[in-house]
């Protein structure tokens, strides 16, 4: 990895930004191992201005690459059929992405070595079938230079909560009853409930469940969140963007690593339902972080950023979550 840290080094020298004064190198490395450099290109007409990570791809594609990255999703119980898919349709169909699907539940038997990128969709609990030893090979595989990709559930699965990828928590956006009902279903051995509270759950009337539903979800609204453009994982992007909060997890903010994506103090909601008091427990929380883990990283997303592959809005965050996961700037780290 320090090798193509030093190649897009190199390449920032050879940067021409007139007008931005912001140079930017980037390296990729094909399968064939052979490393692409790229630097931006800027010229007085903006639309043939060229970034430095278009300019490698297009230079590796030109010199007959076919594959940049070792992709891997893992599928299967418990992944989400729509989680799957919308990664599937972006990377197949919409971009032209080779990747390889693993079950969740044969990811043990996997040679780790043989990806670069890992990732964990949204669905149930990967706790369950994913176990302790399989956990440990991950955080390896991380540490000597892997990028492990967290949506939602995903996310979920590798806070401190539960695997431990990373320093940060997570919470749901719905009451205390409901976050720790669903709490139990994340643990692997979960606390029983006294017979007490579980008459009490069993025989709530119909009505109050689903006005408690209703009260503690947020069905679907539209948010304006904060973008750090100086990120990486930020390019091509300016200080806000508009994404879709379908009952998204809360992420805590991340002190060991970078709040690429964030909920501001207010006034995020753009349209859509959600109670006053949801909009006070997401304020000051993170959408993306990336948190660094020896050479690699792990990048954590409270939702999809790319819902069912129409909202494209996002569809870069998710992209640059992926191909700069591992990227970092010599004169900031």
């Amino acid at each position: 990895m320090n090798t193509l840290i030093e190649a897009a080094a190199t390449a920032r020298t050879r940067s021409t930004a007139p007008y931005s004064h912001f140079e930017v190198g980037a390296a990729i490395r094909g399968s064939s191992g052979t490393i692409y450099t790229g630097s931006n290109v800027e010229v007085s007409s903006y639309g043939l201005t060229i970034c430095a990570e278009r300019l490698a791809i297009c230079i590796a594609l030109h010199e007959g690459e076919t594959s940049l990255d070792q992709i891997a999703i893992v599928a299967d119980n418990p992944t989400s059929g729509y989680g799957f898919g919308t990664l599937w349709h972006l990377f197949e169909q919409e971009n032209d992405v080779d990747f390889t699907t693993i079950r969740t539940s044969q990811l043990g038997g996997v040679d780790l070595a043989d990806y670069n990128v890992l990732i964990f969709p949204d669905g149930g609990s990967y706790m369950g079938i994913v176990g302790e030893g399989t956990q440990n090979r991950i955080r390896s595989w991380i540490q000597s230079g892997g990028t492990f990709i967290g949506i939602k559930a995903g996310a979920m699965f590798a806070t401190k909560n539960q695997a431990g990828f990373a320093s940060i928590g997570y919470h749901y956006v719905g009451n205390d009853a409901e976050e720790r009902r669903a709490q139990r279903e994340d643990d692997a051995e979960p606390e029983e409930l006294s017979e007490e509270e579980r008459l009490k759950e069993l025989l709530t009337p119909y009505d109050e469940r689903e006005d408690q539903r209703r009260t503690d979800s947020i069905p679907g609204a539209t948010m304006k969140l904060r973008v750090d453009v100086s990120h990486p994982l930020a390019i091509g992007y300016d200080n806000e963007v508009t994404l879709l909060n379908q009952n998204s997890i809360i992420l805590d903010l991340s002190e060991e690593g970078d709040n690429v994506v964030y909920y501001p103090e207010s006034g995020f909601r753009l349209g859509g339902y959600m109670r006053d008091d949801k909009e006070e427990k997401l304020k000051h929380t993170a959408y993306l972080v990336r948190e660094r883990v020896g050479q690699g990283s792990v990048v954590l997303y409270a939702d999809m950023p790319a819902f069912r592959s129409f909202w494209e809005g996002g569809t870069r965050l998710l992209l640059n979550g992926i191909f700069f996961g591992v990227v970092r700037d010599p004169n900031v780290e």
